[in-house]
């Protein structure tokens, strides 16, 4: 028999007992329903909506066999009172409305009666409120994707609310919703493999992060199309996306990309982070800062913007420090350098210092804007080179800077090529100085004496003595250090080995990558326009053929050939090898003791064998001969020592090995 109505309206009661005391539960048919136009869920599978139409069919069929009055549909939707036209708008449960209409298309006679009923609750809310309750319902759903996530939250701001009243009411933390509202802002190609779980969503907040639409459609290609290591102007990466194979990064490869690329430090760069005259700021359209202004409390410095929240924690840096002294607006760092530049220039000319020419300082600087080894100058603000004080501790020498403090000595201004200004002084000039001021103060000199004397050059043989041991104790230990990572859980793996490999090739020096690419029958990559060949160019042929394409039996020889073609030990002291260690477990501590016990153990090793040999000459001096039986001790060939005079043993001596004849 059809379901009664209630003064010809198209609901009745169903029970007092709800949600709420005052609420009641009312029947409306599936007809007289309507979805809301400001439901922030648009998709739902068809596959999903399928198997809740059967159980919608089998809810009702039951009820049917038992003689239950309960529907198809067991929870009540939320919806608005009904409009002129007798239909209620749908608030929540619209996946249940559209379920119901499957099932209702398979079904007829009784139990199509049965499914033209839904359960609803009137609720006479403002659209304002309606559109709230919907985005905070919406945000707990189970099999909500990271856009509708991101999107919801950016609604919800929109509407007034703030990030900690957002967090309270859908049941999460603040941070996830920082990270999920920047998701909002990735271009259709990181959005795509997004969906598709290409790149998930530590490199979509990455890529979200970069400011500038323009940036982050050419990063978005350069991660997911391109592979580790590309990185081109926009419209060329496009053009030549369609004619290749993606190759996406991994996570810690995009990490090391947009690093690279897209960020650049401010620590130490030489002008005044809140002076905001030095580069005036520019608006765009929107009145938001694309450049210029204040670096303190600029909305791209990461410190400065609550979109990187996750990224300011203590614990992510060296020692426990925070991360966040970095700008994602590299190019407003140049500009502001280059401003800079210019006023220092000018400041020197008129003390009467001189200004090096760009073409020289070019020769000066690596492109990295290192010192070159063996230039004529050094910088006041570094430390002197190893070969200058003798030794590998350079936490007890001071800057050149301080060392000169007091002397009188010409001061050359240069801008580096990346663009900090540097304060040179000859290097000649600088180690004489602090020679002559030394002595005045009867001081003992920090740096190595270059005297012809045979007490100083005895005291600088000792020197470079202790510091050849120092970097053998700091080369074994490197080699240890790669062997705990090798093995830390399990092994490294192939994205392991990548990054280490990458790690020493990117911070090798010029010499060791033209040898090793020489070795490797590899050419340099291509510099830009202008640009001459550097240690990056070598490095990045020999990434782009060994080390993306290759496999964890290759690239531990890689790294190998890599260590042994240049200084790649000095990296025991660098922090993306700490950090690597720190991922993986790894004591530094425990390889640099194993270093210092394995040479301690050769070093007496190699004593006693020289006291062996020491006695052996002594014995046949006193006309001792060998006889006995042979005895093998340490490797080497022992033979109990007689007396021919009274026949009594004396301690072993050490034979002589044949072919090598001892000069007396």
């Amino acid at each position: 028999m059809p379901w009664p109505r209630c003064h010809g309206e198209s609901f009745f009661f169903i029970t007092t007992m709800s949600l709420e005391n005052t609420d009641v539960v009312l029947r409306v048919r599936h007809e007289d329903l309507r979805p809301s136009k400001t439901n922030p869920r648009k998709d739902y599978p068809a596959a999903e909506l399928q198997e809740l139409a059967d159980n919608i069919t089998y809810m009702a069929e039951r009820a049917l066999q038992t003689g239950s009055q309960e529907l198809g549909v067991q929870t009540p939707l939320f919806v608005r009172p009904a409009d002129s036209a007798g239909r209620h708008e749908i608030i929540s449960g619209e996946r249940r409305w559209r379920a119901t209409e499957l099932a209702l298309r398979a079904a007829n006679g009784e139990l199509r009666e049965r499914l033209e009923w839904l359960p609803v609750m009137v609720r006479d809310w403002s659209t304002d409120a309606v559109m709230e309750f919907q985005l905070i319902e919406n945000l707990r759903r189970a099999d909500l994707t990271p856009m509708e996530e991101a999107e919801g939250y950016r609604a919800l701001q929109a509407r007034g609310l703030s990030v900690p009243e957002i967090a309270a009411r859908v049941g999460t933390n603040t941070s996830d919703i920082y990270r999920a509202m920047k998701w909002v802002k990735l271009p259709p190609l990181a959005r795509e493999a997004f969906a598709k779980g290409v790149i998930g969503k530590e490199v979509a907040s990455m890529l979200a992060r970069i400011p500038g639409e323009r940036e982050r459609r050419k990063a978005a290609l350069e991660v997911v199309a391109y592979g580790h290591g590309v990185s081109g102007e926009l419209e060329e990466l496009e053009a030549a996306a369609q004619r290749r194979e993606p190759q996406p990064m991994t996570k810690l490869q995009v990490a090391e990309h947009l690093r690279d690329f897209y960020m650049a430090q401010l620590d130490g760069v030489g002008f005044d982070l809140a002076d905001a005259e030095l580069l005036p700021a520019e608006l765009d359209e929107a009145g938001e800062r694309v450049r210029g202004g204040a670096c303190v409390g600029c909305p791209h410095r990461v410190q400065d913007n609550p979109l990187f929240a996750d990224l300011v924690v203590s614990g992510a840096g060296a020692r426990g420090s925070k991360i966040g002294n970095v700008c994602t607006r590299p190019e407003c760092r140049q500009s502001k350098l280059a401003v800079q530049f210019t006023r220092d220039a000018a400041e020197a000319e008129t003390q009467g210092l001189k200004v090096m020419p760009q073409s020289e300082a070019q020769k000066v600087f690596t492109p990295e804007g290192v010192i070159r080894y063996g230039s004529d100058y050094v910088d006041i603000e570094a430390k002197p080179s190893l070969d200058l004080i003798g030794h590998a501790n350079t936490a007890k020498i001071q800057t050149w800077g301080k060392m000169l403090q007091g002397a009188e000595v010409p001061v050359v201004v240069a801008q580096a090529p990346d663009g900090t200004t540097r304060r040179l002084v000859q290097r000649d000039v600088a180690v004489t100085a602090v020679q002559v001021m030394a002595a005045e103060k009867g001081k003992e000199c920090p740096l190595v004496a270059k005297s012809s004397t045979a007490a100083d050059a005895a005291a600088r043989k000792e020197q470079e003595r202790k510091l050849a041991e120092e970097k053998a104790r700091e080369k074994l230990a490197f080699s240890y250090a790669l062997g705990a990572l090798a093995q830390a859980g399990g092994g490294m793996g192939l994205e392991g080995w990548q990054m280490l490999a990458r790690m020493i090739l990117l911070r090798s020096n010029m010499d060791a990558l033209r040898a090793l690419c020489a070795g490797l029958g590899l050419e340099p990559q291509t510099p830009q326009e202008g640009d001459n060949v550097s240690s990056s160019h070598y490095a990045a042929a020999v990434i782009e053929r060994y080390v993306d394409t290759g496999t964890v039996d290759t690239l531990p020889t890689l790294v190998v050939a890599a260590v042994c073609a240049g200084d790649a030990w000095l990296l025991l002291k660098s922090k993306p090898l700490e950090e690597a260690m720190r991922h993986y477990s790894v004591s530094l501590l425990e390889a640099k003791q194993r270093a210092k016990d394995e040479l301690s153990g050769k070093a007496q090793k190699k004593a006693a064998k020289k006291a062996k040999r020491e006695l052996q000459d002594d014995g046949m001096q006193s006309g001792k001969t060998l006889s006995g039986a042979d005895v093998t001790v340490d490797g080497e060939l022992v033979v109990p020592v007689v007396d021919v005079d009274d026949g009594q043993e004396e301690a072993p001596a050490v034979k002589p090995k044949k072919g090598r004849a001892k000069k007396r």
